[in-house]
């Protein structure tokens, strides 16, 4: 691929904001597909918190009890606008904020934009800082903090640290770590979407361990070739290359960056794609009511009107919106405790994703995306679609149990 660039990771200055947050795949014409389930971007950011309002810890099942806390304290661990536009959102909704700071970003705007700010990784280089799960989960538990979300880049693909945060007893606002996993390990991701029947370039079944790995697979497919960080995003680890004389020199520069930004340097190889379009479809899976059989239709919340319904994606019944299986989607807040909505994890047992449709995000620099066009322009209406469809097909495959 050209570029699958999230902006995030960068401590000198982040891209520009992204405007998309449920579950995203980014996909390059129909050549492959990458998927983030849940919150791993920041748009519709007040929708997105406005939903962690309605989440629970418990194993959703319809008959079992739920346990319901409304979130009254987040933490962001991310840094500069990404994490401004969560507090901006939060602060919307009533909810207090959490920033987290390295030793360089004492004087940053997201430290002063916060209700309470908190030094992190003391002594750690400024990346580094931002990655030490220990020091985050240390100060949301001192603090009261009830939910952390992510951003995008840094801890926000670490399965690790959505499972840290599950230990502590603090809300992840993202995926369950199992998704998490599965999809911030790229060579995973490619795996799942080839079982998906998702067109993927060809690349690595694995990591690589040693440059002669990357000599075999430039062997058998050519150049150009791309070293890609197995374990992030955001443009870091990213190394083109064009001939054997490049191999040695961009294999150690993309492990030393995706080790420097994500904890990680695991690198896989991919053909590179000269000149893509690359194109992003937005994926948003479905939350049920599932609390002691209640049904949105028939209590419907008073607090907010039906934000699916707003949208215009789905119709509206009486505050929710009736799927497959005769299921209903709890699409506003419940105004009681005794009546809590429950995410079913990563997409439910009837297979209810939907996508939102495109955007063109082929303007990068850096292997970073510099502007995204929604939608995107001169697009084949049967290629939109069959790009759609295996985005979807992608989402499910994610969400099943194997």
């Amino acid at each position: 691929m050209g570029g699958e660039g999230e902006g995030g990771g960068s401590i000198s200055g982040q891209g520009p904001g992204h405007v998309h947050n449920p579950t995203t795949v980014r996909t390059v014409g129909l050549l492959t597909a990458m998927l983030q389930v849940g919150v791993m971007r920041l748009g519709l950011g007040a929708l997105a918190v406005r939903r962690a309002h309605c989440l629970s810890r418990a194993v959703h099942t319809s008959t079992q009890k739920v346990e319901y806390k409304p979130i009254k304290k987040v933490m962001v661990a991310n840094r500069g606008e990404i994490a401004i536009r969560v507090f901006r959102a939060c602060t919307e909704l009533g909810i207090r904020t959490v920033a987290v700071y390295s030793e360089q970003d004492t004087g940053q705007m997201h430290r002063q934009k916060a209700d309470e700010a908190y030094l992190i990784g003391k002594g750690l280089p400024p990346v580094s800082a931002y990655l030490h799960i220990p020091d985050i989960i240390k100060v949301a538990k001192e603090n009261d903090v009830d939910a952390i979300h992510p951003g995008y880049g840094f801890l926000s693909e670490r399965a690790d640290f959505a499972q840290a945060c599950q230990d502590a007893g603090v809300r992840f606002i993202g995926p369950s770590p199992e998704i998490v996993r599965k999809m911030g390990d790229k060579v995973e991701a490619r795996a799942i979407a080839i079982r998906a029947g998702v067109p993927v370039v060809p690349g690595t079944d694995a990591p690589i361990s040693s440059l002669l790995e990357a000599q075999e697979f430039s062997n058998t497919y050519g150049f150009p070739i791309i070293f890609k960080a197995a374990y992030g995003g955001g443009g870091r680890g990213m190394r083109v290359v064009r001939g054997y004389e490049e191999l040695e020199e961009n294999y150690q520069r993309a492990y030393s960056e995706a080790l420097a930004a994500f904890g990680n340097g695991a690198l896989f190889v991919e053909k590179f794609i000269e000149k893509p379009r690359h194109i992003e479809v937005q994926i948003l899976v479905m939350f049920l009511c599932q609390a002691a059989g209640v049904r949105p239709d028939r209590r419907p919340c008073r607090k907010a009107g039906c934000w699916v319904h707003l949208l215009g994606m789905v119709p509206c019944l009486r505050g929710g919106a009736q799927l497959e299986g005769g299921q209903y989607l709890c699409v506003t807040y419940v105004s009681g405790e005794k009546y809590p909505c429950v995410p079913v994890s990563g997409g439910d047992k009837y297979g209810n994703v939907i996508h939102l449709y495109e955007r063109d995000c082929s303007i990068q620099r850096r292997h970073q995306k510099v502007v995204e066009i929604a939608p995107a322009a001169q697009l084949d209406p049967h290629l939109r679609d069959r790009l759609t469809a295996d985005s979807v097909n992608l989402a499910r495959q994610v969400c099943t149990p194997h």
